[in-house]
C-alpha cells in the first residue's frame, strides 16, 4: 500500500476538522435563527492573574421581535411598540418608540447575540477539533491578532447550541492565569413565556393619556427618547 507523507495527511486532517468546524458553525446558526423563541442564562467570569476580577449573569429571553435582557441592574425590553431600559441603581426608566432607542442599549444586546456568533468565530486564522466529551463538541480556534490568540468552544451535540467559550492566551503557561469563561446555560428553543414577560405595563403605564413609572417603579424618573 502507498504510504500517504506525514505533510500530506496533516493537511487532509486539517481540512477535515476546517470542514467539520464550518459544519457545524452553521448548524449552530440555523439552530438559533430558525427558533422564533429563545431563553437562556449566560454567566461570564473574568480571571487575571489567576484571580477572578469579574463576575457577571446575565437573563436573556426571545419571542419573534420581542426581546427581554437583564444583567446585575440594568433590563432591556423590546417589543412591537417600545424600547425601554430600565436602571434599578439610578432609578431610571429610560423609553422610546419601537424603532427608537440609544446605543447603549443595542451595545448591550449586541454583546450577547448568539445568533451572530458563527461569524466572529469563523474570522479566526486556523482551527482544530479536540473531542466530543459528554455530549459536547469542542473545537480550539487560534488567532495572531487581539488579547486573545486562543478560544475554546463547545457546542452541543444534541441541538447545536452554545455551552461554553473560553478567551485565553495561547501560551499554555498563561492561558490559566488570564481569561474569559463564558457559559451558556438553561437554553430553551421554542419555550413559553408568561403573557407579559415583554410587556411595557411592567415598568410603565398610562394614566390619563400621559405616561407614568408603574407601582413598583413609582419613584423612577422616566425620560423618553425620540430617535
Amino acid at each position: 500500500m502507498k504510504k500517504i507523507p506525514v505533510v500530506i495527511f496533516c493537511f487532509l486532517a486539517s481540512l477535515i476538522n476546517a470542514q467539520d468546524l464550518n459544519v457545524d458553525l452553521t448548524k449552530m446558526s440555523q439552530a438559533y435563527a430558525s427558533a422564533k423563541a429563545m431563553e437562556l442564562e449566560v454567566s461570564i467570569q473574568v480571571v487575571e492573574e489567576g484571580m477572578p476580577s469579574l463576575k457577571k449573569r446575565a437573563v436573556i429571553k426571545k419571542d419573534h421581535i420581542n426581546y427581554f435582557y437583564s444583567m446585575d441592574d440594568i433590563s432591556i425590553l423590546l417589543n412591537d411598540k417600545f424600547t425601554m431600559m430600565v436602571n434599578t441603581t439610578n432609578e431610571v426608566i429610560v423609553y422610546g418608540d419601537h424603532q427608537s432607542g440609544t446605543k447603549e442599549i443595542y451595545d448591550m444586546l449586541h454583546q450577547f447575540n448568539v445568533e451572530k456568533m458563527d461569524s466572529l468565530f469563523q474570522q479566526f486564522e486556523r482551527w482544530e477539533f479536540v473531542q466530543t466529551r459528554n455530549g459536547l463538541k469542542h473545537y480550539q480556534l487560534f488567532s495572531t491578532l487581539g488579547n486573545f490568540q486562543k478560544v475554546d468552544l463547545f457546542i452541543r451535540a444534541t441541538d447545536y447550541t452554545l455551552s461554553k467559550v473560553v478567551y485565553s492566551t495561547a501560551d499554555t503557561k498563561t492561558s490559566e492565569k488570564n481569561k474569559v469563561v463564558i457559559n451558556y446555560q438553561n437554553t430553551k428553543l421554542e419555550p413559553s413565556f408568561a403573557d407579559n414577560t415583554f410587556s411595557e405595563q411592567r415598568y410603565i403605564q398610562q394614566i390619563n393619556g400621559a405616561w407614568q413609572p408603574s407601582s413598583k417603579y413609582k419613584n423612577y424618573e422616566l425620560i423618553y427618547i425620540s430617535e
